[in-house]
């Protein structure tokens, strides 16, 4: 799956996580990169089945930028 995403070199972080990037993406160390984006899954999760209006917002901002997001970078 993730190679049909374009991700296919990995660099290993700290405490476990593992970044990935397409095969053209010039970084050759995990320092080149900006730091990765962490968020809470457990209070993002919480806050959607509280608020249903909050979800559709995210849902459609996602989706409209998937859209907008280029073929090829």
């Amino acid at each position: 799956m993730f190679r049909r995403c374009g991700i296919e070199r990995w660099f290993d972080g700290p405490k476990g996580i593992r970044v990935g990037i397409s095969s053209v993406h010039p970084a050759t160390s995990l320092e080149e990169l900006p730091s990765p984006m962490r968020f809470d899954e457990r209070a993002v999760v919480q806050s959607f089945k509280q608020d249903r209006t909050l979800f559709e917002g995210y849902k459609k901002r996602f989706i409209r930028g998937l859209e907008t997001f280029p073929r090829v970078l």
